[in-house]
């Protein structure tokens, strides 16, 4: 393989990755708004279970910015000198 075909297989597995996180986190906010709308249609005071499924979407919340921040890390291979 050259420089560039070795390259693009580099770009092409970054790029797969990227979307696949991006993917992974729009399931994990779904699931977070799912868990915060049934906590809205609760009727009256948080039952203990209410309460377990609030701490739980509090945390999912923190995992998500967490995996967000992760982000940033991610890097894209570096382009080989020709």
């Amino acid at each position: 393989m050259s420089q560039i075909s070795d390259f693009a297989a580099k770009q092409t597995a970054h790029n797969q990755k990227v979307s696949d996180d991006l993917d992974a986190i729009s399931t994990e906010i779904q699931k977070l708004n799912d868990a915060l709308t049934a906590i809205q249609n609760s009727p009256g005071t948080l039952s203990p279970a209410d309460q377990a499924s609030l701490d739980a979407a509090q945390v999912s919340a923190q995992a998500l910015e967490d995996k967000a921040n992760g982000m940033a890390a991610v890097s894209p291979p570096v382009v080989p000198a020709v």
